[in-house]
């Protein structure tokens, strides 16, 4: 399995190995599912039971999917199920309006993790609000005990 990654200091040190494309379907099913079973997976890859059990083993060897519970039984076995790692790193959404700033940090399962807003006039121009970014991203990433190393996207 390779995996790509946009920056050589990525927390998981997986280097520029390149996720194969049945691989980054499945990190795209997991995600926009927020938790989902092998079963339910499958169902929606259109690839053999044995080439996705391969991917996701590949994918939980990597870190980047994990094992997070059991389902409730419809009568045969539990299934279990899977999510992105939430652990891989942070996403920060910034909202910049005319009046004011609103910034988040997600973990990639997109569960908000901390959010600020605070009033902001877009008429003291660019580098009063970059400015006002880059404070308030430190701030955030000190609530939460991260450094910009863990920042993804």
């Amino acid at each position: 399995m390779k995996l790509e990654t946009q920056r050589s200091f990525h927390p998981l040190r997986l280097g520029g190995d390149t996720l194969e494309k049945t691989s980054l379907e499945v990190m795209e099913a997991v995600l926009w599912a927020h938790s989902i079973s092998r079963s339910s997976l499958l169902g929606r890859m259109g690839c053999s039971k044995s080439k996705l059990g391969s991917v996701v083993a590949e994918l939980l060897d990597a870190g980047l999917l994990e094992e997070v519970g059991l389902t409730s039984s419809s009568g045969g076995r539990k299934a279990e199920m899977l999510c992105i790692n939430p652990h891989l790193g942070v996403l920060l959404a910034v909202d910049l309006g005319a009046t004011h700033l609103s910034m988040a940090l997600l973990n990639p399962n997109l569960e908000v993790l901390c959010h600020h807003h605070e009033a902001l006039d877009v008429r003291l121009g660019p580098s009063a609000g970059m400015a006002r970014i880059k404070a308030v991203l430190k701030l955030l990433l000190a609530q939460q005990g991260l450094s910009r190393l863990s920042i993804l996207a």
